[in-house]
């Protein structure tokens, strides 16, 4: 089993394309089974019909993992919840692109929200942008303890991270973009952060790509599955 936490489909503002079939293709080739999937950053309407449709698709095609993203500046608290009954499996929030800082108290009832749903957040995280900081997280997670909360982008590339997050249950890290087979060993041993997620950033990076850095990252046969599919089943409750 493998499982990519980190796909895009639809059509980005700045024209970038990329459809489901594309998706599957890469998936059919490299023998991924499930993806996490949600739309290019665009306007919040955009955002929010096409992660109804990506959820739509989902009933007939039980690959498909459906995220829902929007911008938080935009949504009111009965529209999220109204969202959120529909069967989504996790939240996207972009920070950088939709203009919001993560730790920002106004954004609180959303986090609140989707913890009592149980239901995780994948967060853009870079250090290059200051709304992206990964370090922002870290608040985040002290304030909601049960919020499952994923840090994209091999923890957003700070890597001091990979020692601070070891006593947060409830963070994980992808590992797209930023991973390198040594950094994922160190990870996994040197600081014994368990909580790594494939993930390609889909079409951004190639799935084989990730898949041969997990493969060369002389790991174990059980810390290769956590990061291919049993950490993904235990945040997204497949099992």
């Amino acid at each position: 089993m493998i499982i990519d936490f980190h796909c895009h489909i639809g059509k980005d503002i700045e024209g970038e394309e990329y459809s489901l079939g594309d998706l599957k293709k890469s998936m059919d080739k490299w023998n991924i089974d499930k993806a996490c999937i949600f739309p290019f950053n665009n306007s919040n309407k955009i955002m929010i019909q096409e992660s109804l449709d990506i959820l739509e698709k989902s009933k007939q095609e039980p690959w498909i993992i459906p995220f829902l993203r929007f911008n938080p500046n935009e949504i009111s608290k009965e529209e999220l919840k109204n969202l959120i009954t529909k069967g989504f499996r996790g939240i996207k929030l972009h920070p950088s692109a939709q203009e919001f800082e993560i730790d920002n108290n106004k954004f609180s009832w959303i986090y609140e929200l989707c913890q009592e749903k149980n239901l995780p957040i994948l967060f853009h995280c870079a250090t290059k942008n200051k709304n992206s900081n990964p370090l922002r997280v870290l608040n985040i997670a002290k304030e909601f303890p049960n919020l499952k909360i994923v840090i994209a982008h091999f923890f957003g590339d700070d890597l001091s991270l990979m020692e601070k997050l070891k006593d947060y249950k409830n963070i994980y890290s992808d590992i797209s973009i930023y991973a390198r087979t040594l950094r994922i060993n160190h990870a996994t041993y040197k600081h014994n952060f368990k909580n790594l997620l494939f993930a390609s950033d889909a079409p951004y990076d190639s799935q084989k790509v990730v898949l041969v850095k997990i493969n060369e990252s002389n790991l174990n046969e059980e810390d290769k599955k956590l990061i291919l599919y049993k950490n993904a089943e235990k945040i997204l409750n497949l099992k």
